[in-house]
């Protein structure tokens, strides 16, 4: 998480934009310049990181999108995965894999091996599968200086309906932060892990215990915006540097435009400035 921090810093910003394309809702004009489901994610891609990348430290893109589209939306991820990269931005693939040790180390290969086509600095994982999963993304990450982000607690509704049951006193999603502080990989490069955390801005009072009990984890929130969660909310993610939590964003910043005549470039662009403003008031150490 070193090269996060170091364009969180550069940028001073926690905002990561989320790319999560709906070709339905691209603009007219768009669908018919690009008839082919490659141009239109390359052009509207292309238009979002454009328009954001000076202003924040990184993208995540959500490979369903991508993988919804088939051959050309795999494609085309493959190509803005690079577009990004190009203009410096930190990239995040949200793949949330997870699967016995064998199948881990091909998930892992395809997303953190350098040279691979989908190569990026960080994935999401799900570590509800155990150790022997774990293992192959905590190896081939640490081999790579490459990022992790497990999925702890999730903003979804019914994220409790499993893991908040309690065994012994804790619940399920605390059992898998005793785990992963035991963890041998569990280190800290200038203070930070690199394996981070999942945690939803919908769920505040979790967001503070789970700040207190993983120090040294980057945490990567989702549901801030259209899913209820305030800047407020999540202000005790930041660490004392006040950084330490990159906060997710997707349709409130990509289809902004849909409100906003100048289009999709300047709209994400003042989208993300809003955004930031929003949240730096509640970061500052």
């Amino acid at each position: 998480m070193r090269l996060l921090i170091e364009k969180m810093k550069a940028k001073d910003s926690v905002v990561v934009v989320g790319i999560d394309p709906v070709i339905q809702r691209f603009p007219t004009e768009m669908l018919e310049n690009f008839p082919d489901t490659y141009g239109r994610l390359m052009a509207f891609g292309t238009e979002i990181i454009e328009g954001v990348f000076d202003l924040v430290p990184a993208v995540k893109f959500q490979s369903a999108y991508f993988e919804a589209c088939g051959l050309e939306g795999m494609r085309a991820l493959k190509d803005l995965i690079a577009r990004a990269k190009d203009r410096g931005l930190f990239v995040i693939n949200d793949v949330k894999r997870g699967d016995i040790g064998s199948t881990a180390t091909a998930y892992a290969e395809a997303y953190l091996s350098r040279g691979a086509d989908f190569e990026v600095d960080a994935i999401t994982i799900n570590p509800y599968l155990g150790d022997d999963s774990n293992e192959a993304f905590y190896r081939m990450a640490s081999e790579n200086d490459k990022g992790l982000f497990l999925l702890i607690k999730t903003s979804n509704p019914s994220s409790g309906q499993l893991q908040d049951l309690e065994f012994g006193g804790k619940t399920l999603y605390e059992r898998v932060v005793e785990d992963l502080k035991a963890n041998r990989f569990y280190g800290g490069n200038n203070g930070y892990s690199f394996i981070g955390a999942v945690v939803g801005a919908t769920y505040p009072v979790q967001l503070h215990r789970l700040r207190e009990a993983l120090p040294r984890s980057v945490f990567l929130i989702p549901g801030y915006g259209a899913q209820g969660g305030g800047s407020e909310d999540i202000k005790a993610a930041f660490g004392p540097d006040g950084y330490g939590a990159l906060v997710n964003s997707s349709r409130g910043i990509i289809y902004a435009y849909e409100k906003n005549p100048g289009g999709i470039r300047q709209a994400a662009r003042e989208a993300v400035v809003a955004m930031n403003k929003d949240l730096n008031q509640w970061r500052r150490p």
